[in-house]
């Protein structure tokens, strides 16, 4: 374990590399896909949309699982018949 060694040199780089990234302004691609694009005006604007586009996506998926599967079992049920002659196979 005394073998260690550490190379210090570096360490300065790296840490004022790591500042000078926190200093910028982050804004995520999508927000600025919407504001390259001239859809929206300013930053909250497009977080604005993006956030009505998930709950939208969101609400639809709500309805797509509860209320869509519930009609089409009730389109397999009317199309099963409810009459036990017509289960029945004739024989040649």
């Amino acid at each position: 374990m005394s073998n260690i060694q550490f190379d210090e040199g570096n360490m300065g780089r790296i840490a004022h590399y790591r500042v000078s990234v926190q200093d910028e302004p982050k804004t995520s691609k999508m927000v600025s896909m919407l504001l390259k694009t001239g859809l929206v005006r300013d930053e909250k604007m497009a977080n604005s949309v993006l956030l009505g586009i998930a709950l939208l996506c969101t609400a639809l998926a709500i309805w797509l699982t509860f209320f869509a599967a519930s009609s089409s079992e009730t389109a397999v049920e009317n199309r099963i018949s409810k009459d036990p002659s017509d289960m029945f196979i004739p024989q040649p």
